[in-house]
């Protein structure tokens, strides 16, 4: 590296991620991700489904495609069709195109206006990588106070319950109410079929309706009205298949 290298902006972009309001990624695949923030300062998913980003996801990704530093220039100009193109669009002013490069093993970003290539760390490659499905909301159900009533359906039986006072009746409901509003670890496309159960969850006269698919030790939850499901992490998996037994049960003189 030039002496005159080491005290250069070695940011990927001089957008802001503070001051983004579109980011668009377009892969040499054809694949494309496109997401726009919202008059309520929410960002959406707009390609390649329609859905709400996840805030910390969505964070992190936009940092990572503009405030992260590369490693070095290259004296290096390459041209063509690009491997991925990240288009930044800013509250004011132009779109900011920085088109990216493989180069052996290397991954070289061409800056508007520059004549050498910025050699980014494989980090950013990767966040460049990530799916709409990576980004999507990962919380089931957004907040506690969404939740004033809980109807469980499944394996023959259903049962009904209410806050009284703002409490549950027993500790089982509470920790199914922390679980459907604690982040899922993926999102994958949704799922269909004849669920494994059902929670309808009710809020004043409205009332939602949430499929649960499993599969062994996997499970699966549909948000209504998204295009994806939400596959929960082991442990909630595992909480979820306890309660379900134990908020299920058959009453004693039944059994």
């Amino acid at each position: 590296m030039q002496k005159s290298d080491v005290l250069r902006d070695k940011h990927l972009a001089r957008t802001k991620a503070t001051d983004l309001t579109r980011i668009v990624v377009k892969r040499k695949t054809g694949e494309v991700i496109q997401i726009d923030k919202t008059e309520e300062d929410r960002w959406d998913i707009k390609i390649p489904l329609e859905d709400r980003a996840d805030d910390n996801r969505l964070r992190s990704w936009s940092f990572a495609l503009t405030s992260a530093s590369g490693i070095q220039f290259r004296k290096s100009t390459p041209s063509g069709e690009p491997d991925w193109l990240v288009s930044l669009t800013p509250s004011q002013g132009e779109v900011e195109h920085i088109p990216v490069y493989k180069s052996g093993e290397e991954n070289l970003a061409m800056r508007p206006g520059e004549s050498d290539a910025l050699v980014l760390p494989r980090y950013i490659v990767e966040e460049m990588d990530k799916s709409a499905l990576d980004l999507v909301a990962m919380r089931p159900v957004a907040s506690k106070l969404e939740v004033e009533r809980v109807k469980l359906a499944g394996e023959g039986r259903s049962v009904a319950v209410e806050k009284k006072e703002g409490q549950w009746p027993n500790a089982d409901w509470s920790n199914l109410e922390e679980m459907l509003t604690q982040d899922a670890l993926r999102g994958v496309m949704r799922r269909e079929g004849e669920p494994w159960m059902t929670i309808t969850l009710g809020e004043g006269e409205k009332a939602r309706l949430y499929p649960v698919y499993k599969e062994e030790k996997q499970i699966w939850i549909t948000p209504p009205g998204r295009p994806v499901s939400l596959e929960l992490t082991p442990l909630q998996a595992e909480n979820l298949v306890k309660a379900v037994q134990v908020l299920l049960a058959p009453p004693k003189e039944e059994q």
